[in-house]
């Protein structure tokens, strides 16, 4: 019996022993303010297997929270938009330990950011076309004839009348076209 219960016993301790883990906390600033950084990106990697990466995000007022890293040393690094990557290792050998600040200091900063995007030149609702007078390319000093002229299902004729030519469409009208003028 004493056999059976020394053997459970120390059956428990080893596996206890090998699966040990500790939850990690800190907190990512900005180094020259000293304000949170929230949505940092956080690489965690063992220092003797570094292809097991982790990746992390800080959260409100830029807090770490790792739940569940078996013990060992790591390496970290965090990077955010605007910001160099801030590296370091550190070592988990208890069931809660606080790396502390990681105060990134600012990098390249990103002046403005452009994003272009094709205007859509029709849409269509029901049985209604309507056609974005802006999405077609006109010259500076054209008329409402050459812009109709460029819209597709539409026909102008000599004596400037306009007709859509479809089966389930019999009339349009023109809503405001900025900068096209009438020369009739």
């Amino acid at each position: 019996m004493k056999r059976l219960l020394l053997s459970t016993l120390f059956l428990f301790f080893a596996v206890a022993a090998f699966a040990q883990k500790g939850a990690v906390s800190g907190t990512v600033l900005d180094a020259d303010t000293g304000e949170s950084v929230a949505g940092a990106v956080l690489e965690v990697a063992p220092v003797k297997t570094p292809d097991q990466k982790q990746y992390f995000t800080s959260g409100y007022k830029g807090a770490v929270a790792i739940p569940s890293l078996p013990y060992g040393e790591y390496r970290l690094t965090v990077s955010f938009l605007g910001y160099n990557n801030y590296e370091t290792t550190f070592r988990v050998a208890a069931g809660k330990q606080n790396i502390g600040r990681i105060e990134l200091k600012p990098g390249v900063q990103i002046e403005t950011v452009v994003k272009e995007a094709k205007a859509l030149r029709t849409s269509q609702k029901g049985d209604t076309v309507s056609y974005n007078a802006g999405a077609f390319k006109v010259t500076n000093d054209a008329d409402v004839e050459g812009l109709l002229k460029k819209m597709p299902g539409i026909t102008v004729s000599d004596s400037f009348s306009a007709t859509r030519t479809s089966t389930f469409c019999s009339s349009f009208s023109c809503a405001t076209m900025p900068s096209i003028s009438s020369r009739r």
